[in-house]
């Protein structure tokens, strides 16, 4: 269809008075007024985009109007996980989003195969028009087509053992400053000026608590328990203070509030995240943007953290640690994969408990057979 035809085009009236234009139930309930007509005019655009020429726009070959309902569903269930994540509406989506969507939330779903494939089809006919609205690229290359053979496979990237300790350190050492009684009159003066631009303040009003703010342990105590429990970043965005049980040296996420299992989840936590904790609990007391609420980890805006979020504080985290992020995912997933690949070593079963998997061919794709393992295996008889 020609771009004259396109701009003549109406919808067959029977179908523009059907539900498919009209923006779901589930995401009026997210999005305010203006919101949603915003929503309701990129769908429509959209739409019209996909039947009139979204096949072939060369050949003007678009999509049947039948097709459209399916291609509906998934893309509102796609946004309305974008927007809770970022905290925010938008229809400007990129491929980290899009990426981070097939990891954390369809890789370890109970979907079919054939949905997930589909809904990777969906995103990337929305790739495709972006780059038509110029305003995005469609050349998007899925992390995951959902096409692997039965046999689960392993990983490409994730941080091995000695990066997880390099991170680990890297987020001690982070945004560190000197104690002030040991510092010079220059150095002083330095560091002011340094912290005053981090927190956005005048130098003149800087106090002991940006001092202890600029030392915090906030990103020691997420690191530290991420390595232990492979956080995903939804669970970061939702993590309780009421989840972790110090004196067991538990996490334990109730029933109510985990998307992923029919009870409560019980995790375990290594002595530094506990001590790590305590510091960061007792220190969290002291700032304003915590006093209304359970959340543990808030942003530096006084927002929960996103996939994208975590992204950027994982290349910052990369950057002090002196690692290379060529070639790198960099997202919080490369924690969890690699402390799942760890606790691999003991089996399936600690895997699904420690790291919240329901489906063992999850679970299996963190477990790695080693070349000694394997050796002993063929000297045993």
């Amino acid at each position: 269809m020609s771009q004259e035809a396109n701009s003549r085009f109406e919808w067959p009236e029977k179908f523009a008075s059907a539900n498919t234009l009209a923006v779901p139930r589930k995401s009026q309930e997210q999005l305010n007024l203006r919101e949603q007509q915003r929503y309701a005019d990129f769908r429509r655009n959209l739409f019209k985009w996909m039947v009139t020429e979204g096949k072939n726009p060369r050949a003007g070959d678009g999509y049947s109007l039948s097709s459209l309902s399916e291609h509906s569903s998934r893309l509102d269930q796609f946004l309305r996980w974008l927007w809770n994540h970022e905290g925010r509406f938008t229809v400007r989506v990129t491929q980290d989003h899009a990426d981070d969507y097939l990891e954390t939330v369809l890789r370890e779903s109970d979907y079919s195969k054939n949905h997930k494939r589909k809904t990777v089809n969906t995103l990337q006919i929305l790739f495709k028009y972006k780059a038509r609205e110029q305003y995005g690229d469609h050349d998007w290359d899925p992390v995951t087509k959902f096409r692997e053979p039965s046999t689960p496979r392993n990983f490409t990237d994730y941080l091995r053992p000695p990066e997880l300790d390099k991170i680990k350190s890297a987020a001690l050492s982070y945004g560190s400053v000197p104690p002030r009684n040991q510092l010079s009159e220059d150095e002083l003066d330095f560091w002011q000026a340094e912290i005053a631009q981090r927190f956005g303040k005048p130098k003149a009003e800087l106090d002991e608590e940006d001092w202890m703010r600029a030392n915090s342990y906030k990103i020691p105590s997420l690191v530290s328990i991420s390595c232990d429990v492979g956080f995903r970043p939804c669970e970061v965005n939702r993590s309780r203070l009421g989840w972790f049980r110090k004196e067991t040296k538990e996490m334990v996420i109730p029933k109510n509030e985990s998307s992923k299992n029919e009870g409560n989840w019980e995790c375990y936590l290594s002595d530094e995240s506990v001590e790590l904790l305590e510091r960061w609990e007792e220190e969290r007391e002291l700032y304003d943007e915590y006093e209304n609420t359970n959340a543990v980890w808030l942003t530096r805006e006084g927002n929960p953290y996103t996939a994208q979020s975590l992204r950027d504080l994982m290349r910052r985290l990369f950057e002090e640690a002196g690692m290379s992020t060529e070639e790198r995912e960099l997202g919080w997933y490369l924690i969890r994969r690699g402390a799942g690949t760890i606790i691999g070593k003991q089996g399936v079963l600690p895997v699904m408990e420690q790291l919240r998997i329901k489906r063992v061919s999850t679970a299996k794709r963190y477990v790695k057979t080693s070349e000694e393992t394997l050796r002993e295996a063929v000297n045993s008889y």
